[in-house]
């Protein structure tokens, strides 16, 4: 069984999903589009991904979070590809739900992997991996320009699974490592 926190805990996260969501949202308007407005996007939707392991998202709740989802993969590709981005909603909002359609998808396969890997072995397979991993992510955070958005996304999905597998400890770990690729 999940430990459960008190239902004041889940409007205290829900709330907190809510503020940083609208505070990127708020740069995304006004034109400030930087790797900031991305990193708290990001960090809104996999709020709102722990959130939804403890309770089901509310309609607004689960608008915001694939609108997070879709405002991540955009901000990426532009500035990966130096692309000035538009700030507001895309002009068509059939990108938002195909994007949910393809994200849910994913999760699908996902979920498949999860169900067919032993958990038993996660944690000894990948203790070296995260050594290495912490080693080479304290090298190359010299420069701003060395943030590593798919690290870190795989890690937030780690911590994710974690959580699934009730391991609290695990979750911490890959969550803060997913952090600090942002930095």
């Amino acid at each position: 069984m999940r430990p459960s926190f008190g239902s004041l805990d889940y409007n205290v996260l829900s709330n907190f999903c809510e503020k940083l969501f609208l505070a990127a949202d708020k740069n995304d308007r006004n034109e400030v589009i930087t790797k900031k407005t991305l990193q708290m996007f990001f960090t809104s939707k996999i709020f709102y991904e722990i959130l939804n392991h403890f309770k089901n998202l509310s309609t607004e709740e689960n608008k915001k979070y694939v609108y997070a989802k879709y405002k991540t993969i955009y901000l990426k590709k532009c500035f990966d590809n130096n692309i000035t981005p538009e700030p507001g909603s895309p002009k068509n909002e059939d990108a938002v739900s195909e994007v949910d359609n393809k994200i849910d998808d994913k999760d699908k396969e996902e979920e498949e992997q999860i169900t067919n890997d032993k958990y038993e072995h996660y944690e000894e397979n990948n203790n070296d991996y995260y050594k290495g991993r912490e080693k080479i992510g304290t090298q190359s955070k010299g420069t701003e320009d060395s943030v590593d958005f798919n690290l870190s996304l795989k890690h937030a999905q780690y911590a994710v699974n974690a959580l699934i597998f009730e391991d609290r400890d695990t979750a911490k770990r890959e969550l803060k490592l997913s952090l600090s690729y942002l930095e």
